[in-house]
């Protein structure tokens, strides 16, 4: 059923909704799993289920340490290229660690990362809907298992796209914060994965965080913004860091560029960005260099990959800390 163009007066997300936001009933997703509308006739058992979409979400100390301005993404299995390099921090994804077919995590997330014990990894809660869905009724059991690891989580990134229904995009956001909440529950350290379609939406974020001291960063999934979108997430997340009370670290998954990089860090101000790009450029036997344009390079390269994830590294840990609107000298890269 589609009367999404008439809105639905009845509604009962109304003080939670942007004015206009008229999204009330939608069809089947295009991803092959059923969202969640005001007229679904499970409703009731899914608001239950996530106990109703405010943010009763006590959290814990978060125990994470500082973090850098750069971590790179190493997905799985990359040990032998990383043979010559072990850094500090490095990130991989949820699913990665779980298995998407059976759920069952891997007993150790250094060996899923082909890195070091001494290498602290970030575990991205980023993967596909469908997967995200086969999580959620194992949530207690994954949650239990994933804390046993020696790693730092992000919270599952359920969708919130701001043509879903209200139901889906609110029970979305609560579904993660009630996921953060497991994994703190469980001993693990984690971080809370911010979700928004609008200012209402931050305004409950700002409250939150500025009601709970113990959380110092929030996780931001910024990967499938373009054009006029990006330019209304940044005029958002400026609004939104006025509504704070205190200094809050972001890390940040999605911009690779350096003029994404700046903008972000001109916004967020204390910002850590992860980002796969220096290590599937040295797989492809690429080093990444800056232009005079202030553009990122991928040239061909005869070093070996380990070499060029490193300097792949350095190259991308020297965008995130120069000056926000500094541009650099090709030289001062190429040396």
């Amino acid at each position: 059923m589609q009367t999404s163009i008439l809105g639905n007066p009845d509604c009962p997300f109304g003080p939670f909704l942007e004015e206009g936001d008229t999204h009330c009933f939608e069809p089947l997703s295009s991803q092959g799993y059923e969202t969640l509308s005001e007229n679904h006739p499970n409703l009731d058992a899914w608001l239950a289920d996530v106990r109703h979409v405010g943010f009763d979400v006590t959290p814990t100390m978060q125990g994470v340490p500082t973090l850098p301005a750069f971590i790179a993404d190493v997905g799985g299995g990359n040990g032998k290229v990383l043979t010559d390099t072990s850094p500090n921090f490095a990130a991989t994804t949820i699913d990665r660690v779980v298995s998407p077919y059976t759920l069952k995590v891997q007993p150790d997330v250094h060996s899923v990362a082909g890195l070091p014990r001494r290498t602290t990894i970030i575990v991205n809660g980023y993967a596909e809907d469908t997967f995200l869905e086969k999580l959620w009724p194992a949530r207690f059991e994954v949650a239990a298992s994933l804390a046993k690891l020696d790693c730092i989580f992000t919270a599952p990134d359920y969708s919130v796209f701001l043509q879903q229904p209200h139901a889906e995009r609110l029970i979305n956001i609560k579904r993660s914060l009630i996921f953060f909440e497991l994994l703190q529950r469980f001993g693990a350290r984690a971080i809370p994965t911010m979700h928004w379609t609008g200012l209402k939406d931050l305004q409950r974020w700002a409250h939150w965080i500025n009601s709970h001291l113990s959380i110092g960063v929030i996780a931001l999934d910024l990967q499938m913004l373009t054009g006029y979108l990006w330019l209304l997430v940044l005029e958002q997340l400026r609004a939104f860091v006025a509504m704070l009370d205190r200094p809050i670290h972001f890390v940040v998954t999605g911009p690779s560029t350096p003029a994404r990089i700046g903008q972000v860090r001109s916004v967020l101000k204390s910002v850590s960005v992860i980002s796969a790009g220096p290590l599937q450029a040295a797989i492809r036997h690429r080093r990444l260099n800056l232009t005079v344009f202030d553009r990122i390079s991928r040239d061909d390269s005869a070093l070996s990959p380990s070499k060029l994830f490193s300097l792949n590294l350095e190259l991308m840990h020297k965008i995130c800390l120069r000056p926000v609107g500094q541009t650099a000298l090709l030289s001062q890269v190429r040396g």
